[in-house]
């Protein structure tokens, strides 16, 4: 079936109000083809259809719509919902649609998740929206440096399924300071029982947090990387 064609049964499952019917034709979609199907619609009108999605689901659409018509949409939808989304979503995504609303609405929807999530939205909050801690992600992927190569893909067994991304694995010291940096296929390919420190990389190109995001593009650019390593002043 043409999407075009499916948006159209659609259309005519919602006027209907045929919500199981609709339900099951959005289940078909991929995200951006929903969000596609919704950037015409208001706010109110979203949220009817976001209901009818599952939590993940309904995270990753919100997430491709424009930041404001977003934020209108999750002050509108009810308590459980939203924080049921919002618990599917990275907190750089979060931060980047609370960014849009009054201080009073930021508080009542963080109010919503989980505390180490809220906690951690608040801090990217106070980063400008440019800069690169505006839009960096807290959910990367960090080991010690002290650590064997058979226990550093252990680690990532347990905690990859929650990072954003696993492009490049970070090492870091005992005081959590970035002192180095190995692909995930170095890190694979590598001896088991090899400490991380004698292979990773020493050299690590990183940007302060307070760096503009096109100075962080051209950087991504010029060396070719999937992902940077964002640090403050400590």
């Amino acid at each position: 079936m043409h999407i075009e064609e499916a948006y159209e049964i659609l259309r005519k499952h919602l006027l209907n109000n045929k919500l199981d019917e609709a339900e099951k034709l959005l289940r078909e979609f991929q995200p951006a083809d929903i969000a596609e199907f919704l950037k015409d619609l208001t706010p109110e009108e979203i949220g009817h259809i976001l209901n009818l999605l599952a939590g993940d689901v309904a995270g990753e659409v919100l997430n491709q719509l424009d930041p404001e018509i977003a934020g209108q949409v999750l002050r509108i939808m009810g308590e459980e919902k939203t924080s049921a989304i919002l618990d599917e979503m990275y907190s750089d995504d979060v931060a980047d649609l609370l960014a849009e609303l009054p201080d009073q609405e930021k508080d009542k929807i963080l109010n919503l998740m989980e505390k180490e999530d809220a906690v951690e939205v608040r801090e990217l909050l106070e980063y400008k929206v440019d800069s690169a801690g505006g839009i960096m992600t807290t959910e990367y992927v960090a080991i010690l440096k002290n650590i064997t190569a058979g226990r550093a893909i252990e680690v990532l067994r347990e905690i990859a399924p929650d990072a954003e991304t696993v492009y490049y694995v970070y090492v870091v010291n005992e005081k959590n300071q970035l002192v180095g940096v190995i692909s995930l296929r170095e890190l694979i390919v590598a001896d088991p029982e090899t400490l991380i420190e004698d292979i990773m990389h020493h050299k690590v190109k990183s940007v302060n947090v307070n760096m503009d995001q096109e100075e962080v593009a051209a950087i991504v650019t010029k060396y070719d990387f999937l992902a940077i390593p964002v640090v403050d002043d400590d």
